[in-house]
């Protein structure tokens, strides 16, 4: 992933791109199960379904894997 490329996609979104440097990010990706400890490339807190959206298709673009986070709890974190 080059710079320009990440700059072109976060500038396309209405929430926000967290990266490892980013503040917030430690907390971000932490979930409820504290066996799960993940460090994901981004995390991307959308707003609206279009970001939902260029989510996705940026992470495939990347080879990114997905996960998707909610407001809900599973064992699997």
């Amino acid at each position: 992933m080059n710079l320009s490329t990440l700059q072109q996609f976060k500038s396309g979104l209405r929430g926000e791109v967290l990266d490892p440097g980013s503040e917030g990010y430690t907390s971000a990706r932490r979930v409820w199960n504290g066996l799960i400890d993940r460090y994901p490339a981004l995390i991307v807190r959308c707003t609206h379904h279009i970001d939902v959206i260029r989510a996705v298709h940026f992470a495939r673009s990347q080879n990114f894997p997905v996960a998707v986070r909610g407001g809900g709890h599973s064992s699997a974190g």
